[in-house]
């Protein structure tokens, strides 16, 4: 039904979700099937189409075709004796964790999405804002997360299973001699999907502690925007092929999309700043910092001679920013010339509204 759908509006250039339905809805209406899936399949086919629109206007690129196989539904989906009833597709059992987050009150169903291997519900329900006493800052690096909040106190979470993980999945896939690309394209996506677990688990059991962490001690959440970063790990840089492998393995932004959500699930607030300059400046002085003389992680200052973690000089500065970002806060709060970005953390949230969020 998607690929019917693209086929009918790839060449008329106007890609909004009503000129597909005018155009395709006609055709819909052949597939004996609820309303509930044409609707979906001409929305995910605008999506498609938008996305289509903006690649090409880099690059020239074969126009979009879905390739994965799944079933939406964004109509007549509700809870039933404990299971999710689809349209005319039947019930499906649901675990005990989703039966206790679908059951709040004032929790809505938005769609449901099947796919060969998962089931995905998406949901609005009301979130009540708390009242920060403080804020912590989230340096993000490539072995470990470090925080730092306005009380002083310093944790540290390992991440560096994540890029173990990489590196294992790594090393068996390359190993494959497999001279059938079907055989050896399945193989891939097996492989490919079981890293993938493993790094899920990893990744929302560390940002689960953060936002706990947070909302006991009541401290808002400040984030580096990172977007842009894979820029910097292109073929063009002249690192090498493994250094490439490992930076753009490095899952940054789902952490920082995991934190984001977590934190607005529990009514806390989010400021995402610019991550420039919170690496290389002294969170005491504001001055530029250098590698000391002896291997290790620590950086010293060359105004203030300042001896510091790296990780908790960044995790410091980007407080100080999130600090100068809050209202009423002083310049003085932060270091000179951090910028604060407007963007929300959380590009599936709601903008209208504001206190409502989707899982």
């Amino acid at each position: 039904m998607v690929n019917d759908c693209l086929r009918l509006c790839v060449q008329s250039g106007d890609y909004s979700y009503e000129s597909v339905k005018l155009a395709c809805f006609p055709r819909m209406r052949e597939y004996q099937i609820h309303d509930a899936y044409r609707v979906s399949a001409m929305y995910e086919a605008s999506n498609l189409l938008k996305k289509f629109r903006t690649d090409s206007r880099r690059k020239k690129i074969n126009p979009p075709r879905c390739r994965n196989f799944f079933i939406s539904a964004s109509l007549g989906v509700w809870l039933e004796d404990g299971d999710l009833r689809l349209p005319e597709l039947g019930k499906i059992p649901m675990t005990n964790h989703s039966l206790s987050e679908l059951r709040q009150q004032g929790v809505s169903i938005t769609s449901v999405t099947l796919t060969p291997r998962t089931c995905s519900v998406i949901y609005r329900k009301p979130v009540e804002m708390i009242v920060p006493t403080g804020m912590v800052g989230i340096d993000l690096n490539l072995d470990n997360i470090t925080s730092f909040d306005t009380s002083g106190s310093t944790n540290r979470y390992d991440i560096g299973a994540l890029a173990e993980i990489h590196e294992t999945y790594r090393r068996v896939k390359s190993r494959f001699r497999r001279r059938d690309r079907r055989i050896k394209r399945n193989l891939f996506r097996k492989y490919a999907d079981i890293e993938w677990d493993r790094k899920n688990a990893i990744m929302h059991e560390v940002s689960r502690r953060i936002v706990d962490n947070a909302f006991e001690k009541r401290l808002a959440i400040v984030l580096e925007d990172l977007r842009g970063l894979r820029e910097m790990y292109r073929k063009e840089s002249g690192n090498s092929s493994y250094y490439l492998s490992k930076m753009n393995a490095w899952p940054f932004w789902q952490i920082l999309h995991r934190i984001a959500y977590k934190a607005e699930w529990r009514g806390i607030p989010v400021h995402v700043i610019s991550p420039e300059w919170t690496s290389e400046k002294c969170s005491s002085c504001g001055g530029r910092m250098a590698d000391p003389p002896v291997d290790g992680d620590d950086v010293v200052c060359l105004s203030c001679g300042l001896v510091i973690d790296r990780d908790l000089n960044g995790a410091k500065n980007i407080l100080r920013r999130g600090l100068r970002s809050r209202p009423g806060g002083s310049a003085g709060e932060a270091m000179m010339g951090g910028q604060v970005s407007e963007r929300r953390p959380n590009p599936g949230a709601d903008a209208d509204h504001p206190t409502s969020h989707d899982k």
